[in-house]
């Protein structure tokens, strides 16, 4: 079996999601749009996954589509819309990587756009040590700069408390961000009530309570949340169920 993957944007989430496919026993090749037939042709492919926001298909002979985009075409799955049947849900990315190093250590953590804390974060700014990682600068004495995601989560084990905006607090459907501070051992204070509780629960979590028996476990985040998981269940809404099962058999690996 050959799979090609096709990557017209740069898409951090799509490309953490192809990772899932990275120890499976068949031929992976990989192109970038715009691509011409001949291309194509001469790796042959039976699957063809591309997250192309203006084509749901790459014609090619008789190899199967699937698009990662917001088309919403019965072979298209959207990170996006949660209303649609192929919402493909957050996840982490499963690596069993060693999150403990004490250069990370802070009192609290907020990887995101500072835009988006209320105004009264400012109270745990003068108060505790509390660090911003974003991928773009920030004129804020607190800013950290950008780094990895693996280094993201050594972040969050690290602290006493990792701040999720109001945007990351969904308890329906965790969100990515979430997930990851789950798995890396952190302890998350969501912005879920009103401000004040919100700078309360962080004071709280700096002075040393735990949110986490409020959250799923890393264990079930293993079983249930992976990439593997979510690209498993891709397949098997196309009716790959072969290969849907070859890349749970991977998990761990």
């Amino acid at each position: 079996m050959k799979i090609l993957l096709l990557t017209e944007n740069q898409d951090t989430f799509f490309h953490l999601l192809l990772q899932s496919l990275n120890n499976l026993d068949v031929n992976i090749g990989h192109a970038s749009f715009p691509v011409n037939q001949q291309e194509i042709e001469q790796f042959n492919p039976d699957i063809i996954i591309h997250n192309s926001q203006t084509t749901d298909r790459v014609n090619y002979g008789n190899a199967i589509n699937i698009g990662i985009n917001e088309l919403g075409a019965p072979n298209c799955f959207s990170f996006r819309n949660k209303e649609s049947t192929n919402f493909i849900k957050p996840f982490v990315v499963d690596d069993d990587g060693d999150f403990e190093d004490q250069k990370y250590k802070c009192d609290a953590v907020y990887v995101g756009n500072p835009s988006l804390l209320p105004d009264c974060i400012n109270e745990i700014e003068n108060e505790a040590v509390f660090k911003i990682v974003h991928n773009m600068p920030v004129p804020i004495s607190n800013y950290c700069g950008s780094c990895t995601f693996n280094d993201y989560k050594k972040f969050f084990k690290m602290s006493k408390c990792s701040i999720l905006s109001k945007s990351d607090s969904d308890t329906d459907i965790y969100s990515f961000k979430l997930l990851d501070v789950l798995y890396a051992d952190g302890n998350p204070v969501l912005h879920n009530g009103s401000d004040e509780q919100f700078i309360s629960d962080i004071k709280d979590a700096i002075n040393g309570k735990s949110f986490r028996e409020n959250f799923i476990t890393k264990e079930e985040i293993k079983k249930k949340h992976t990439n593997k998981n979510r690209m498993s269940e891709i397949f098997t809404k196309i009716g790959l169920n072969k290969l849907a099962k070859m890349v749970l058999e991977g998990k761990g690996k």
